[in-house]
């Protein structure tokens, strides 16, 4: 077998993540075996308990060391436990990859060590230059954790805010000894009374985070409190116990903002996890997945040893060089440190939501050229020399009404429904345009609410309109159908517009309305995400990249399912009759050739008008159909009748009769039942 290690914390206070992630291993592994292994051979992967202890660390990097099978290790949660690993992975020069260590040492003091994270340095100045830009901070409050994770944070975020003129009111640590008490923030609040901070930042560890910003509620802080990627788990939301209003969490990913592909990976995955775990997937789990399939497709390009597996790794450093993972492009910088974008979300209903404006750095040197003019438009700002895109989310839904018509034979739908928008700041909502609509004498747009007097914007339109799907019908009349709406910005790629699935306020009501009645409602589903186009438009601004120009797309999928029971009488019912009758040919002697073939004929040739008096109302495609499926096997069985009659009279004739008694005897007892199996098969491979 090809053997990967992981060190995760399986037991202790972390171990429900690192359980999480161990389950992420197992499934991908699972899923490599099922289909080949790498090679031909088979994937092992020898899980070790760290406790995210740094000595025990330690010494399972030895232990996985010493053992030659052992090509490269996932593993080590926290950047401290990552670090004491590293130096023992460099001296056994053994490829290790972390799914969340972001402290840059990691990376920096071993060229053998990778993490799937960005780095506190990125994380800490992108913090810095949120609260500024986008939540209009002058004056800060922080509080931090006094380890390696919390003072590398504060010491960028520090660097960040003084080159941009973010006034620090104060930063004050704890450490894991002393912990910190109740009056811990009261008495922070109270050591420069002169300057009330507009905003909180937190560099601390879950469960920490959790209560101190309790404890900033209790003493009256009502501000925004930011927080790093330690709080983008769900034990900090519980933590929080209902103190979530106003709290911002920076992360390194979140599927909201990921592309469709990603998605659509990602539900099958989650599936699967869930199916066998009970538990959604973590982010953790989701780094620790994709770094598993980084090492596979390096195994895969090279030889299977540590040294090529790390130069295979260190090939994916950048957009047009990078491995596509279920959490998108991955590549890394020139330290083995993750390069990716950085997600503000809040807290809403016990989710996290991406923040409505987000913060990417500008990285195509065709829009640095023409940075300026991005400026001008308010797409990018320029922070400390760094040109950062100023993304807005706009989070959309759609409710529907009626389906007016499926119009399977035309390829399109119409359909009534309800669309929705909620954003912030100045977007041009209007602009917003379905990609797969057709546009008629019949369709209409009117504003059924608005409501732009606070912060967040709302608009809602009723909707008539045409559009246009590829319908599926190889399944018919067994088909269900996917009936999809595809929105985008007409203009604005994803790097300005992300459209984000408003879940929370989708109604999953059953639609009552079908139109022609031959269809049932079976539900919907619903996502977002980001989607290449091949095209540049002819726009200066997009033609050169790096990579293709995304945007971002929301669709919704209406399913609906043929109702079969109309198709059991007009078309399965006459047609196994004349089945039926032209099996009776067995019961007339093979001495009467005249009556035999003449009753096969004439159901060959029932079936044959049949069959084509029943395609005119069947869609125009360039494949067969199941209903096609079952007038085919019809076909073979009524030719094979006929050849059995020609064969038996010719028998009859030379009097051979025995001979041709045991020949209608012998393809009786196997056509029937061969026939029965054949539309038996058709039928399950249909329904399932």
């Amino acid at each position: 077998p090809i053997v990967l290690g992981a060190s995760l914390p399986l037991s202790g206070d972390n171990a429900a993540e690192g359980r999480a992630m161990r389950g992420a291993l197992e499934l991908m592994m699972e899923t490599t075996n099922e289909d080949g292994g790498i090679g031909g051979r088979p994937l092992e992967i020898r899980f070790k308990d760290d406790q995210n202890n740094p000595d025990i660390a330690r010494s399972v990097a030895a232990e996985f060391g010493k053992s030659p099978e052992v090509l490269a290790v996932i593993g080590h949660q926290f950047s401290g436990v990552a670090l004491a690993a590293s130096e023992v992975y460099a001296q056994y020069q053994l490829p290790h990859i972390s799914p969340s260590a972001s402290n840059p040492k990691v990376t920096q003091s071993s060229p053998w060590s990778f993490s799937m994270n960005y780095q506190d340095d990125i994380q800490g100045e992108n913090m810095a230059v949120y609260l500024q830009y986008v939540l209009n901070a002058k004056n800060v409050l922080v509080i931090h954790s006094d380890d390696a994770y919390g003072t590398g944070l504060l010491e960028s975020f520090s660097n960040k805010a003084r080159r941009l003129g973010l006034g620090l009111v104060g930063t004050h640590a704890y450490s894991e000894e002393s912990k910190f008490g109740p009056d811990f923030v009261a008495n922070v609040l109270q050591v420069n009374p002169d300057v009330t901070p507009d905003a909180v930042v937190i560099f601390a560890h879950t469960v920490d985070g959790g209560k101190l910003v309790r404890q900033l509620r209790a003493g009256d802080f009502d501000g925004p409190i930011m927080g790093p990627d330690s709080f983008a788990k769900e034990e900090f939301i519980t933590g929080l116990m209902g103190d979530s209003d106003n709290v911002y969490v920076s992360s390194p990913f979140l599927y909201e903002l990921s592309s469709l592909m990603t998605k659509q990976f990602a539900a099958h995955y989650r599936e699967k996890y869930l199916e066998k775990y009970q538990v959604e997937p973590t982010v953790w789990g989701a780094f620790c997945y994709d770094a598993a399939r980084m090492i596979i497709a390096s195994l895969e390009a090279t030889t299977a040893d540590r040294t090529a597996i790390r130069n295979g790794l260190l090939a994916y450093d950048g957009p047009s060089a990078s491995y596509s993972g279920i959490t998108g492009k991955l590549y890394f910088d020139e330290n083995g440190a993750m390069r990716r974008s950085i997600v503000v979300s809040y807290i809403d209903d016990s989710h996290f939501k991406p923040a409505f404006t987000q913060l990417r750095r500008v990285t195509e040197a065709h829009v640095l050229n023409n940075i300026r003019s991005r400026v001008d438009d308010g797409e990018v700002i320029i922070a400390d020399k760094t040109p950062y895109y100023l993304t807005r989310v706009v989070y959309t839904g759609l409710d529907f009404y009626r389906i007016n018509s499926v119009g399977v034979a035309g390829q399109n739908f119409d359909v009534e429904f309800f669309m929705w928008f909620r954003w912030k700041g100045e977007i041009d909502v209007q602009n917003i345009d379905f990609l797969n609509g057709i546009y008629g004498i019949e369709d209409k747009s009117e504003v059924l609410r608005e409501d732009r007097s606070g912060e967040i914007q709302y608009i809602c339109y009723k909707i008539k309109g045409t559009y246009l799907t590829p319908y599926d019908v190889r399944l018919f009349p067994f088909d269900t159908q996917h009936l999809p709406i595809t929105m985008s910005h007409k203009s604005k790629d994803a790097n300005q517009i992300m459209l984000v699935l408003d879940e929370k306020n989708l109604s999953h009501a059953a639609l009552e309305e079908i139109y022609p009645e031959e269809w049932d409602y079976v539900g919907r589903e619903d996502y977002s995400g980001t989607r290449a186009l091949s095209s540049t438009f002819g726009d200066p601004s997009y033609t050169g990249g790096d990579s293709d120009v995304e945007f971002s797309i929301y669709q919704t999928n209406i399913i609906i399912k043929r109702i079969l029971f109309p198709y059991l009488v007009t078309l399965f019912l006459p047609f196994f009759i004349m089945v039926v009758v032209s099996l009776f040919m067995f019961l007339i002697p093979n001495s009467q050739f005249d009556a035999r073939v003449s009753l096969v004929m004439t159901s060959l040739l029932s079936i044959l008008v049949f069959h084509l008096s029943q395609e005119e109302a069947w869609p125009n495609v360039g494949y067969l159909v199941s209903a096609d499926e079952y007038f085919m096997s019809a076909y073979i069985l009524t030719f094979t009748l006929i050849l059995e009659s020609i064969i038996a009279n010719w028998l009859v004739i030379r009097n051979r009769q025995a001979l041709a008694n045991k020949l209608d005897f012998g393809v009786a007892v196997t056509v029937v039942p061969t026939a029965f199996i054949v539309f038996s098969y058709i039928t399950y491979t249909s329904l399932y």
